[in-house]
Order: C-alpha cells, then structure tokens, then sequence
C-alpha cells in the first residue's frame, strides 16, 4: 500500500498547498480526500478478507492433523496437508 500512497501523493492537496498538489482548487482536493480515503478502506478490507481466509485455512489445517494423529481413515490426497501450509505461508507473505 506504501507504493500507491506514494503514487498518490499530493491527490489531496491544491497546487498552493503543495509542491506535488494535484489540484487548481479546493473541491479538486477534496475530491481527492474521498478518493484517497476509499482505496484506503478498500485495503483495510482487503486485510479482512485476508485474515478470515488463513484463519480458515488454519482451521482446515487443524482439522486434518485431528484426522491424521487418530489415524481417521479419509478420501483426500495424502498430500493436502502440504498444499494448505504452502497456501497459508502465502497468504501470510512467507515464501
């Protein structure tokens, strides 16, 4: 997200405001105000999604280590346990 507000910088300020202001007038840099506040919503939801996902995730992942340590017999790949823990590394950023 740093990258976008760097890019953005200035979209909420009038040129006499700022050197990187965007805007001739003040409804310019209001509108720019709204704009800037709804991408940073959009982040903040997009974190939500984000974290209900490997909290999900992490659920599953607890559910087939039950299955696995009581030896529940199951119809899934062997190696479904691997792909959610790759899964949950990557929605955590980890590689």
């Amino acid at each position: 997200m740093c990258e976008i507000l760097k890019i953005l910088e200035g979209i909420d300020k009038t040129e006499a405001e700022s050197d990187n202001g965007w805007w001739e007038t003040p409804i310019g840099a209001q509108f720019g105000v709204e704009k800037l506040n709804d991408i940073i919503f959009c982040f903040g939801e997009l974190k939500t999604q984000r974290d209900e996902l490997l909290e999900a995730l992490e659920e599953v992942n607890e559910f087939i280590n039950y299955l696995d340590e009581y030896n529940v017999p199951n119809d899934f790949p062997i190696d479904l346990l691997e792909k959610i823990n790759i899964t949950i590394a990557k929605v955590k950023g980890e590689k």
